[in-house]
């Protein structure tokens, strides 16, 4: 959803419709679920035997909706007194001005609110904990949030992306949302230009680049001109799904490229033959306008005008981008419009590769130093990751009375997940009569934690009702048996790392002119500005830059985390 400033609109549009399914990813070999319902429900009580103030400091509309006043929190704040015996209560900045706020309130020290939520970097976070501001939450997870030590057992890479190399957890995501799209980046190809000019599905990098050359000399846009080829904005993309194709495990931009070998030895990808390999196939789609030649720096704006001209043979980024592009190409008037997703994806050597990255969640909740109750803190930050949490923080009431959403209804042989709703007549009927009804009632706002997770059958569901117009894209079985196979048949796990130490912060630093000089020349390989004959002459200079200090500060990370990994259960 990155690929332009222009499309930001229509992708949060779109976003409303495909969070109903986002939801913590289900892979499909799994049978995850959105955490069942806790029964951990003891009141919290006051000496006096009133009732527990708990405040939430998180960030306020810019609508002229108070959310504090909206019926949903209004509907959450009776749930948390009735289950805890808590009174709830929000604290809010607005969103422009939520980190100033936020920092300063840190910075102060003095009469924090009980919960705060930021999405802080790991380094500022360890600091928090360091200064004694927030509190370890291991315990507190282990005896009052079953439902998020459920997810834990899910997704343990939670642990390390919301705590410290100790394993110690010091937020808890605001929003866990995922499901198979999410974890993926593909390829995808003009499925219509195939059949029309009667080519094969390739499988290979030589077959896309005879597929390409084809769609430029036949004309396959019918504009007589040979203007049609792969596209994107930038190379990080390009580099972690192309490269996959030659057997690159994982490359986006030179200091984030790491993947391990068999032995568990930690390289950057960047210097790899098959990411020579890559750069040299990429460079001869450049030098013959197969692929554009303004990618490296167009702007959102050309890429738009190049996919309405009906120009795009193909492009790298999420799953839902075809169902989108061919939405608007054929809203410009090119009917038989068919980007797809290439699952499987090419390969050199039959071996296709899907990076199943890991998420870390959005922001997330910190019970600071100065919270009285902390158990009662962790009730209601874990009664989110319940099924009536979610549906309440997402959709708003969904029983008696609340009209405005039922149960979805799943097509036929599909599954949804629990938590999955649709709008009833009258929700229908009230989001199109009031574009901010969202905002009005208070949903989908971080009121208090929540917790997602969908399935390819969800996702299925929602692009065949939502993209009626995109063709394949939308097709169920379609989407059914890639998103599956994408995960199942060629994903590979993610390799991840714990937060680094502050000396290793400041040795890091060093090295920024490393990753400039890697991620320029990979640049320069591909457009011809250097020949890939000097490849091992850059190999040297990355040497002597220092690549191999680097790596051991990742080796330490990665062992770290494994060391934390092999902690849970």
């Amino acid at each position: 959803m990155k690929k332009t400033i222009s499309l930001i609109v229509c992708l949060f549009l779109v976003l409303a419709m495909l969070m109903g399914c986002t939801g913590t990813a289900t892979q499909s070999s799994e049978t995850t679920k959105a955490p069942a319902g806790s029964n951990s429900t003891t009141a919290a009580t006051t000496a006096s035997g009133k009732p527990v103030t708990i405040t939430l400091l998180t960030y306020e509309s810019d609508t002229e909706w108070a959310v504090a006043d909206t019926p949903n929190f209004k509907a959450i704040q009776k749930i948390m007194l009735d289950k805890f015996n808590v009174d709830y209560q929000l604290e809010t900045a607005l969103s422009k001005e939520y980190e100033t706020t936020i920092t300063t309130r840190f910075a102060s020290g003095q009469d924090l609110p009980d919960i705060i939520n930021f999405g802080y970097a790991s380094n500022k976070l360890i600091d928090l904990y360091t200064n004694g501001l927030i509190l370890k939450l291991n315990d507190l997870i282990d005896q009052y949030a079953p439902d998020y030590k459920e997810l834990l057992g899910i997704r343990p890479y939670l642990i390390v992306a919301n705590g410290d190399r100790d394993g110690n957890i010091l937020r808890i995501p605001a929003q866990y949302i995922e499901n198979p799209q999410h974890r993926i980046s593909v390829m995808t190809i003009r499925k219509d230009w195939l059949t029309k000019l009667g080519l094969n599905m390739p499988s290979t990098p030589e077959e896309y680049y005879t597929v390409l050359k084809a769609f430029q000399d036949q004309d396959a846009n019918g504009n007589g001109k040979k203007d049609e080829f792969l596209t994107t904005i930038g190379t990080s993309t390009l580099n972690k799904v192309f490269g996959a194709a030659f057997g690159v495990k994982y490359m986006v931009n030179a200091a984030d490229s790491w993947y391990t070998d068999d032995s568990s030895k930690i390289y950057n990808t960047f210097l790899t033959t098959e990411a020579k390999d890559y750069v040299t196939f990429m460079s001869k789609l450049y030098s013959e306008k197969l692929l554009d030649n303004d990618f490296m720096n167009q702007t959102g704006e050309q890429f738009n005008e190049k996919l309405y001209n009906n120009q795009v043979a193909g492009e790298v980024g999420a799953w839902w981008d075809s169902a989108i592009y061919n939405t608007q190409v054929r809203d410009k008037g090119f009917s038989e419009a068919d980007l797809i997703p290439m699952v499987p994806s090419l390969s050199v050597n039959n071996k296709p590769l899907v990076y199943l990255k890991d998420l870390p969640g959005y922001d997330g909740f910190m019970i600071t130093k100065d919270c009285d109750d902390p158990v009662a803190a962790m009730k209601t930050i874990n009664w989110g990751y319940t099924l009536e949490g979610s549906q309440m923080n997402y959709y708003g009431e969904t029983g008696e009375g609340g009209d405005y959403y039922e149960k979805a209804t799943a097509l036929e042989g599909l599954t949804m997940p629990d938590y999955q709703m649709q709008y009833t007549a009258k929700g229908k009927a009230a989001a199109a009569e009031e574009p901010l009804l969202w905002n009005k009632m208070g949903w989908n706002w971080e009121l208090s934690t929540k917790c997602l997770i969908g399935n390819a059958d969800c996702i299925a569901q929602e692009f065949a009702q939502s993209f009626s117009n995109s063709g394949t894209a939308a097709d169920v079985q379609f989407n059914l048996k890639g998103l599956n196979d994408a995960v199942d048949k060629y994903g590979i796990p993610a390799v991840n790392f714990v937060a680094p130490t502050t000396e290793q912060s400041t040795q890091w630093a060093n090295y920024s002119d490393l990753w400039t000089y890697m991620d320029e020349m990979i640049g320069k390989f591909i457009t011809g500005t250097e020949p890939v004959s000097n490849w091992d002459a850059f190999v040297a200079k990355c040497e002597s830059m220092g690549i191999k200090d680097a790596t051991a500060i990742k080796q330490d990370q990665y062992d770290a985390y494994v060391k934390v990994m092999s902690t849970q259960k």
